[in-house]
């Protein structure tokens, strides 16, 4: 199934960026994980607020509470029971070994400031920064599973999942990794792959879920697909999507967060338009409230992302709701294509503090009524020729460096080829 495209070309005789590889990251050291669901927010600033981070126990970047005075001996200390659900205090956990801070920045990459019950561990991999774009490998074991099963037991474990289960997988599994049982906001479905954990690629079609440690080598695309409302995809390993669009990741719906995933080595194969991660609105949800935080696209053919709204330029768009409210934050592109972001019809997107790399006529372009876009603090590679390209319809709310051209290539406009139905 074929996907919507920006197929402007590179300008003529530049050559490909992709000649010369990067190289990827090598990951040395014990995993441990630090965090606990029931700690509070870490607080997120214009300026990276240190956060000193255990390996077991809180991750609110606050001293921990003093202990309390011992009551008299003729008063006893009121049980939970006794004190109204509101203003019980969780008990503290033990402390493990220290581990060397982590920012405020940080740790919202790896989702560990959201709402309680939904926030998630950081890892810590000694001798590697967690902090950078990109998975972290060896994957941390876990000590919070409620369920544990091999790569032949996994799909089993996710069809009979609950809310609140935090299934955790080892080994391979020769199947897509499929899950289509919602959790809720308070308590999703988390499913996590600790030590070599591999399955054939990864769909969502649920709310309220987290994908989270797996390897995907030589998956049907896209790799990883993702449909719904509160859904997490972290730190996932991707390489060398096969068939259709060679896409690495999909997806379509409202509060979604892809966080610290590293996807490599997408190819324009037999005829296809491959890029890193996409979104459009044609017989699929718009997208709203969308985090792309931390991720790591290298040895990409096309774009790192493509976001194309229900009234896309292509004119082939749902028509329906709106695309809107996209920040894409601290991530890692190499790109071959003419940009290495497109956002068509798209309002109220967010582009900071990524590494571009490339060799491209421009970084990002907004083009069709992208209205709202926020530019700042991104390092853009000397090849390319400008960082920001835009349209008329675009410029209302502009906020960024001064734009140099077009959103799209002189004598190039977008030709997609869209999904039956």
């Amino acid at each position: 199934m074929f996907a919507p495209r920006y197929r402007d070309a590179r300008p003529p005789g530049r050559r490909n960026p992709l000649a010369v590889l990067t190289s990827g990251t090598l990951v040395l050291g014990m995993a441990v994980l630090i965090g606990s669901p029931d700690l509070g927010p870490v607080p997120v600033g214009d300026v990276p607020t240190p956060v000193l981070v255990a390996a077991t126990g809180p991750l609110s970047g606050q001293p921990a509470p003093p202990t309390p005075p011992a009551p008299p001996a003729d008063q006893a200390a009121p049980t939970d029971q006794q004190v109204p659900a509101d203003q019980r205090v969780p008990a503290a956990a033990p402390r493990g070994p220290e581990a060397a801070p982590v920012s405020a920045d940080c740790a919202a990459s790896w989702g560990a400031t959201g709402p309680p019950g939904q926030r998630l561990a950081v890892p810590v991999v000694q001798g590697t920064d967690v902090c950078r774009p990109g998975a972290v490998r060896p994957v941390p074991a876990d000590a919070r599973c409620t369920v544990q099963v091999d790569g032949a037991g996994l799909a089993k474990a996710v069809d009979t999942a609950k809310p609140g289960d935090r299934i955790c997988a080892k080994g391979r599994s020769t199947d897509r990794l499929t899950v289509k049982r919602s959790g809720t906001a308070s308590a999703p479905i988390q499913v996590v792959g600790v030590g070599d954990a591999a399955v054939d690629g990864i769909t969502i079609k649920a709310d309220h879920v987290v994908v989270d440690g797996f390897t995907v080598k030589n998956a049907d695309a896209p790799a990883i697909q993702l449909t719904g409302r509160g859904i997490t995809v972290r730190n996932n390993v991707v390489s060398r999507p096969t068939g259709g669009d060679r896409d690495g990741l999909r997806f379509f719906g409202s509060d979604l967060q892809i966080l610290h995933n590293t996807i490599s080595d997408v190819r324009n194969e037999d005829g296809a338009h491959a890029d890193c991660m996409q979104t459009y609105a044609t017989n699929t949800p718009a997208s709203t409230n969308v985090l792309i935080h931390s991720n790591r696209c290298e040895k990409i053919e096309n774009q790192c992302l493509i976001a194309e709204g229900p009234n896309s330029r292509e004119g082939d768009g749902s028509g329906k709701g709106r695309s809107s409210g996209l920040t894409f934050t601290h991530n890692y592109c190499e790109f071959g294509a003419a940009q290495a972001v497109m956002i068509d019809n798209v309002q109220d997107v967010t582009v900071t503090r990524n590494e571009i790399v490339g060799e491209g006529a421009k970084a990002f372009g907004f083009d069709n009524g992208s209205t709202g876009a926020r530019v700042s603090g991104n390092t853009v590679a000397e090849e390319i020729d400008y960082e920001v390209g835009l349209d008329s319809s675009s410029r209302k709310g502009y906020q960024g460096p001064k734009v140099g051209g077009a959103p799209w290539n002189p004598g190039t406009r977008p030709l997609s080829r869209r999904p039956a139905g």
